[in-house]
């Protein structure tokens, strides 16, 4: 046992974790920016540990979150739930750390770099919204037009006009750069491949609650609480890169965006991006996020962000300012991590 435990803290210094954090990015950047040129070949804008943590996830929250159980009863069924995923997965990982010492114990430092490579997805969600930007000025939703949105989403389009279908698409994308490139990597430079997977764990569950109508508050008590811990220096920091990027980007308001930063959203969702979001709709006087329905077609309330009375009748045409401002932020937290590899070593 002391030998399984030892593999997750093999000798990785700072400057190798900064190495293959620009290595991981520019890899999967550059498969996302190919997939542009295929048509229809992004079946799902989430990272591939997020897709693979929802179907474990799935049937255990159906199982173990029943609604006429006591709260009581609900926060310690969560809390044996969050259990019962980090033990799956930290078996999981660390039979993959055992079967790669046992080949060459030198290869270990790889077996952290395809964790890292699985957990993070920085463009793929814009390059989605760019590839449907067409089906969504013309309002084509036949023949799955939109089902790569909606997937990414966790939404049913079907019945949205095209402001609401850009609002919650470019939401998705925006709130990516948190989820899937900025919290990863935190956690992967601050505790190497362990911290990368506990915090992915806690924050794929609670994004996972998000996207569910049914979900009781007191079943998810306990994630939810040890991902606002996991969450406050992160969203901090991955707020003033959004405020950054929009000194950048065209049509964001350098004031708006300040103005987003000085006035941070509820910390229940700083785990969930909301904070950048709420900086986007304060650079472009917009209203983001809001309330949308499940694949399903159950109502799920999430908060409106931006300024108060903004509009949120977004376009097709707004797409691209988005896009660039995602591409914008993508890169100055790369140039960022090279600054610190650069002038720390």
């Amino acid at each position: 046992m002391d030998y399984l435990f030892s593999l997750w803290n093999p000798v990785m210094p700072l400057d190798v974790r900064l190495f293959f954090v620009l290595f991981a990015c520019i890899c999967i950047s550059a498969v996302h920016i190919l997939l542009l040129f295929i048509p229809r070949l992004i079946p799902d804008s989430r990272s591939l540990f997020e897709q693979l943590c929802f179907a474990v996830a799935e049937p255990l929250i159906n199982r173990l979150d029943r609604p006429e159980r006591s709260a009581r009863d609900l926060i310690i069924r969560g809390a044996v739930f969050l259990i019962l995923m980090m033990l799956f997965w930290g078996v999981l990982f660390s039979a993959l750390l055992y079967i790669v010492a046992k080949v060459d114990e030198g290869y270990l430092s790889y077996a952290f770099l395809l964790m890292l490579l699985i957990c993070i997805s920085p463009l793929k969600p814009a390059i989605a919204l760019l590839k449907e930007r067409k089906a969504l000025k013309n309002q084509d939703q036949s023949q799955g037009a939109l089902r790569t949105l909606a997937r990414s989403s966790s939404s049913n389009l079907i019945h949205l006009d095209e402001h609401g279908t850009v609002r919650i698409a470019v939401s998705t994308a925006i709130e990516s750069v948190y989820l899937r490139l900025f919290f990863p990597l935190f956690w992967f430079l601050a505790g190497g491949g362990k911290a990368l997977i506990f915090a992915m764990i806690v924050q794929t569950i609670c994004v996972s609650f998000s996207h569910r109508a049914n979900v009781s508050n007191k079943f998810s008590t306990v994630p939810h609480m040890i991902l606002f811990v996991l969450s406050v220096v992160p969203a901090f920091l991955a707020a003033l890169f959004a405020a950054l990027a929009s000194v950048f980007s065209p049509r964001f308001s350098i004031a708006g965006a300040l103005k987003g930063v000085l006035h941070p959203t509820s910390p229940r969702g700083w785990g969930y991006g909301d904070w950048i979001l709420s900086i986007a709709g304060y650079a472009t006087n917009t209203s983001l996020g809001g309330p949308r329905q499940t694949l399903s077609g159950e109502p799920v309330a999430r908060p409106w962000l931006g300024p108060k009375d903004a509009s949120a009748k977004h376009r097709a045409d707004d797409i691209p300012r988005f896009i660039y401002w995602n591409i914008v932020a993508v890169f100055l937290i790369l140039l960022s991590v090279y600054a610190l590899n650069v002038f720390t070593f």
